[in-house]
């Protein structure tokens, strides 16, 4: 029994040290295992790194404190920004349906296209071909008077008289006046044009205006507007160039308008222009003052 004793203890600093051994031949395997996995890894974390640190140093070495600043106050005000919407589409007037009903009666092919001034009234018709006759449109005329009846001016407004405008090599214009109890409407009419070849027409513009109730009050004479026309540029004025000898119906917004006179004259020295100024024929109050040189 105490040889049996002996033996065992013996043999147990053999069995510790094999342990030990062991153990140690693990660690080293699992040490470079990770090594060979890890290495370009890091390397690669590392010249990331250095990249961004680099560009920002090729700069100014303060790019990164500023960059940091910059991205800070980008997203405060991001998020104290109201959120973007898409603007509202603009409605037609009520009569559009009505407008684009009987375009397509004229023209059942056409891909018609209403554009709109800044009082949102339509101003431009294309995108058709109208041949006339049609039915109880006749003449230019009378297309002229329901189309602006459709887009929101009397047709009663519209004159039935044609003036013809310059043309082209392919087209002609015609224009017919709004006039209200005899009165011209100052740059106010209907325009049409048409194509040579066939008479179509392919165009049409609207300046037309609605006028409310005028006033039609007549208390400045027209050798006052004049008056008050050179009086305005009493430095450069070099005469009247041209007069409307009747007023007209000047609209300055829409349902406001009143009895104006119309005088252009010439001014002369550094600010040589040719001044158109309409002139209210109720207060004597300049209304309007443009060049009137063609360009």
């Amino acid at each position: 029994m105490n040889r049996k004793n002996d033996r065992r203890k013996s043999e147990e600093p053999r069995h510790l040290f094999l342990f030990a051994a062991l153990a140690v031949i693990l660690s080293l395997g699992l040490i470079r295992l990770y090594s060979q996995k890890t290495p370009n890894q890091t390397e690669s974390q590392l010249e990331d790194d250095s990249e961004d640190f680099t560009q920002a140093d090729d700069n100014d070495p303060t790019d990164i404190e500023e960059a940091s600043e910059e991205q800070v106050n980008m997203t405060s005000q991001a998020s104290l920004a109201p959120p973007v919407s898409a603007p509202a589409p603009i409605a037609l007037p009520a009569a559009s349906a009505e407008l684009y009903d009987f375009l397509n009666q004229l023209d059942p092919k056409a891909q018609w296209v209403l554009s709109k001034n800044q009082f949102q009234k339509i101003s431009v018709i294309s995108g058709g071909a109208i041949k006339l006759p049609f039915g109880e449109i006749k003449t230019k005329a009378d297309l002229a008077a329901r189309l602006a009846e459709l887009t929101g001016t009397p047709a009663a407004q519209i004159s039935k008289t044609e003036n013809a405008l310059p043309e082209t090599n392919f087209s002609r214009t015609v224009q017919f006046q709004q006039v209200y109890e005899g009165y011209v409407v100052d740059q106010s009419f209907v325009r049409m044009t048409e194509r040579k070849f066939d008479g179509a027409i392919f165009y049409s513009q609207f300046e037309s205006h609605d006028l409310g109730e005028p006033d039609l009050r007549l208390k400045t004479t027209l050798a006052e507007a004049k008056a008050a026309a050179l009086a305005r540029y009493s430095q450069g004025a070099d005469g009247i160039l041209k007069t409307l000898t009747e007023p007209v119906i000047f609209v300055s917004a829409p349902q406001k308008s009143e009895l104006a006179w119309v005088v252009i004259i010439k001014v002369i020295g550094p600010r040589y222009d040719e001044r158109k100024l309409t002139i209210s024929a109720v207060s004597g109050q300049v209304l309007q003052d443009v060049s009137a040189l063609q360009n």
